[in-house]
This record gives structure tokens, C-alpha cells and sequence, in this order.
């Protein structure tokens, strides 16, 4: 377990602050756009060009569970 974790049973119980909410509700709306932006792109593509990043994407990700670690990288 890492050692963030570790003590998150003693974190305390406060309030975030607006400051903190604003910029998470941003950071969050901002990856919804990069996923609608990269969406929008790879319409774009003609399928030879997804058929070879799905290839790419297939021999990094070497225990074919959709996701790519670090460890694969």
C-alpha cells in the first residue's frame, strides 16, 4: 500500500475551500473536453490510421487489459 494511503484514515475531516472546489470542477471539465476534442479528431481518421494505432496501442499494452502502465511503458 503506498504511504499516501497509509494515512488516510487520519486525514482530517475539513472543508476543501472554494479555491480547491473551483479548480477541481475545472480540471474535471477540462478533461471532459480533451476527450470530446480527441473524440471529434479521431473521426477524422481513416480506418487504416485507428487499425494502426489500435496495433500500437495493442503491443504496448502487453497484458491486454486495455490499459497502458507505466510499467508496459
Amino acid at each position: 500500500e503506498h504511504s499516501w494511503l497509509q494515512n488516510a484514515k487520519k486525514a482530517p475531516n475539513v472543508p476543501l475551500g472554494d479555491v480547491v472546489k473551483s479548480r477541481l470542477k475545472q480540471f474535471s471539465m477540462m478533461n471532459r473536453f480533451k476527450r470530446k476534442a480527441l473524440r471529434v479528431i479521431a473521426e477524422f481518421l481513416s480506418n487504416e490510421e485507428v487499425e494502426g494505432i489500435r496495433e500500437i496501442f495493442s503491443k504496448i499494452d502487453t497484458d491486454n487489459d486495455g490499459i497502458v502502465t507505466v510499467d508496459e511503458l
